[in-house]
């Protein structure tokens, strides 16, 4: 999105023509993006290059979900505090399925380097977590 409280995210529902079905992001698919565009920049020697740059687009992408509201506006996807990324950004809470503590073990490797040591915290808060078994839809409060 370009503008806006969630401006730097990605809308999370879209038709076909790429209007869209929803207004907000979804971040767990913040999440997917990232790793996505990080393993793309390591494929092909072009996409290091503009205007591809998937590396930095992925340390974008994760910079504004860590760092978002810190000029007042918007909300950021993982709560600064106990490191868990939240169901939505304006909420409180979490979704045990979108905890994807490999991904943090390979963000805290290729982040900018001042965003390393929050995603070295947010895997290890990760794994702290009670395991689920998946069969119910419980939900974690922050």
């Amino acid at each position: 999105m370009d503008s806006g409280e969630n401006a730097g995210y990605f809308v999370w529902s879209c038709n076909n023509d790429g209007s869209r079905l929803a207004h907000g992001p979804a971040p767990d698919s913040e999440e997917f993006f990232a790793m996505a565009l990080f393993f793309a920049s390591t494929v092909r020697e072009m996409a290091m290059n503009a205007p591809f740059n998937y590396g930095t687009q992925a340390r974008d992408l994760l910079r504004t979900c860590l760092h978002k509201a810190q000029d007042g506006i918007g909300h950021p996807m993982w709560d600064p505090h106990n490191k868990l990324i939240k169901f939505i950004p304006n909420c409180d809470y979490s979704d045990p399925s979108y905890q994807l503590p490999h991904f943090y073990v390979l963000f805290a490797l290729w982040a900018y380097p001042e965003d390393r040591p929050f995603w070295t915290e947010a895997w290890v808060s990760d794994k702290s977590l009670p395991s689920c078994d998946g069969a119910s839809a419980r939900i974690c409060l922050l």
